[in-house]
């Protein structure tokens, strides 16, 4: 398996980010170290967070809505044969595989010598550690990523407008399928999960209720 890579970076992104559908004419995979959202690689849907993998072969279709602030590695790259790669999709990440995507970007930055050679070891590793692992992230249908969101995400303003997106539909669409689905309005649903969560601090004795109602969103006294 011989690899070259094309170009490699660290990208951080301020503010929430989409991307259409669109190719590469080389492979991506790319290492998300900050941030949450989903992908979508011709017919199926990731979603993803801080520590996920994603992998997209050359010419295949894919986007991106990442859902808040994020931080990621990226690195393109030529294979002479893509039949011996890992499959499409999104992975988990160790130390180890982690630590390799950031020394990719370090040696494409300082460009020292030999560092084309020295790119294509480490990313091979990379190759080789996922196949190892072997922990490929399952697909989902879009309201299993919603729920996932909001139980990942309960500290956030999360809007409907916001999750009615991830799933391409009307606001209104989205909240009358979300009651038909859970049983529950968008908002029903998030305020409910967010006094479990609270409940559950609470019992430890830890920490002070403002930090509770903090960490569980709830920012108004009301």
């Amino acid at each position: 398996m011989d690899l070259e890579i094309k170009f490699a970076g660290i990208g951080v992104h301020k503010k929430p980010l989409s991307l259409d559908f669109h190719t590469h004419r080389c492979c991506e995979i790319v290492l998300y170290t900050q941030g949450n959202g989903f992908v979508e690689i011709e017919d199926e849907k990731y979603s993803y967070k801080a520590g996920s993998i994603g992998f997209v072969k050359s010419k295949i279709s894919h986007n991106e809505i990442n859902l808040m602030p994020s931080k990621n590695v990226f690195i393109g790259f030529s294979c002479d044969d893509e039949a011996e790669m890992i499959d499409c999709g999104f992975y988990k990440a160790d130390e180890n595989i982690a630590t390799l995507f950031f020394k990719i970007a370090e040696e494409m930055r300082h460009k020292k010598k030999g560092f084309s050679e020295m790119m294509a070891c480490q990313l091979k590793q990379i190759i080789l550690e996922i196949m190892r692992n072997d922990e490929k992230e399952e697909t989902g249908d879009n309201f299993s990523y919603i729920l996932n969101y909001i139980n990942e995400n309960l500290s956030l303003d999360i809007k409907n407008d916001t999750l009615s997106r991830m799933t391409h539909y009307s606001s209104d669409r989205f909240r009358h399928l979300f009651k038909e689905k859970v049983g529950l309005s968008p908002k029903q649903y998030i305020m409910e999960k967010r006094l479990q969560k609270a409940e559950n601090i609470l019992k430890k004795g830890e920490i002070n209720i403002t930090e509770v109602c903090e960490l569980c969103g709830f920012y108004d006294q009301a």
